[in-house]
Formats: structure tokens, sequence, C-alpha cells
């Protein structure tokens, strides 16, 4: 927790005192895969209870309300986006995130695949153009709104994640299943209707041609 402190939170809150001053915009990625915890409906609207079950979700949340705080006290003008799960080309190895690079590395390099549970948590996932795009969208909105979930909209589980890259590299899988963890979220897919009616955006990039553009990344690096 205190990495998490140190790494995210800090660091917002001082990025938010420095946009004051400075009179700059603060647009913030916050993480629409962790802040809302457990699903009670489906796809999760911007105004879904945030009960956040890692430290990670707990610390973006944090960030939000301290953005909040800012704008009521200190007038900061802000944005946040509450992005799904992002992958494409460029992505750090991180075997705590980012489970399509992962699966993407260790598969060209046929290794084991670990999945946490059953495989069949379902996940929404966003390419990173689209994030990019949606980025430079909230950065010129004037509208009221401050909030937005970004992704695809569409949920998919593990094992189609693993169904698509193995086809995409043509090599068949071998996965290794462990019990799941306590903060493991059964579903999150996100509503991102609100994107599109403030900002006029929509995800672009379908998941599979995301996947072979990431593949192709990882051959050409």
């Amino acid at each position: 927790m205190g990495f998490d402190i140190e790494s995210n939170l800090l660091p917002s809150v001082r990025l938010a005192a420095a946009c004051v001053r400075l009179k700059l915009r603060l647009v913030f990625v916050s993480s629409g895969g962790t802040v809302y915890g457990v699903a009670r409906n489906l796809p999760i609207q911007e105004d879904h209870p945030t009960d956040p079950l890692c430290s990670y979700g707990v610390v973006k949340l944090a960030a939000e309300k301290y953005f909040h705080l800012y704008e009521s006290l200190h007038g900061l003008d802000y944005r946040v986006l509450r992005v799904a799960n992002p992958f494409g080309p460029g992505q750090h190895r991180n075997p705590l995130q980012g489970v399509v690079g992962n699966f993407i590395y260790q598969l060209a390099a046929e290794q084991p695949l670990k999945v946490w549970g059953d495989g069949m948590v379902i996940r929404d996932y966003v390419f990173m153009d689209d994030v990019i795009r949606a980025l430079l969208a909230v950065a010129l909105h004037q509208g009221p709104g401050r909030t937005y979930n970004i992704g695809s909209g569409v949920g998919r589980s593990l094992v189609n994640v693993i169904e698509v890259i193995s086809a995409a590299l043509k090599r068949q899988a071998t996965v290794e299943f462990s019990p799941s963890r306590k903060f493991d979220i059964p579903a999150n897919v996100l509503d991102i209707s609100a994107a599109w009616r403030d900002l006029g955006w929509r995800p672009e990039i379908p998941f599979e041609e995301g996947v072979l553009k990431t593949i192709s990344s990882v051959y050409h690096d």
C-alpha cells in the first residue's frame, strides 16, 4: 500500500497543486478496471458506486477525490478518464498487470500462460491508440463533464483473450490455472456512452486488430 501512495497518490496531489499554480488543465488517467469494485450492474456507468478492492484502485479514487477538493478550494480545471484495460505496442512487461501484453510475450516465447481462477473473469480491453484519442478529446473538452469511462464497452473472458492471441500467433497455449485472489472482480465492462455523447469519442480499433498490431511490435522490437 505504501508503494501505491508514494508512487501514485502523492505525485498526483503535487501535480494538482502545480496545475492550479500554472493555471493548466489536469487530465488524469484513473482505473476503470478497479475503482468501481464488484459491479452491481453491467455495463458500469460513471455514477456507479466506487468500492475498490485493491490498493491501486483506492489510490486512484483518492486522487480523484483530491482533484475535486482542489477544484472546490482552488478552482482546479481537471478531467478524469477511467480507462478499462489498455493494451498495445510498447507496453512494459509487468506480471501484475497488462494481461494481453504478458500473454503475447509468454506465448511467443513458448512459455505457459499463468491464469488466476478459471479464466472466466470478464474484462474490458481498449487499444492504446483509442486511449490517446480520448486523452486528446478530453483535453479540449469545454463542457461541464468531469469523469468519463474509456473502454471498448465489450466484455471478454481471459479464455477468449487467450484464444484470440493463440490464433494470431498460430500457437497452442499451455495454461496454468491458480486459485483466484480475493481482489479478483468477476466482471468489469464499462459503459462508454457518456464519452460518445460529450466528447464525440468511441473506440475504433477492434480487439483482434489491436492484438495483431501489438504482436507486430513485439517482433519488430
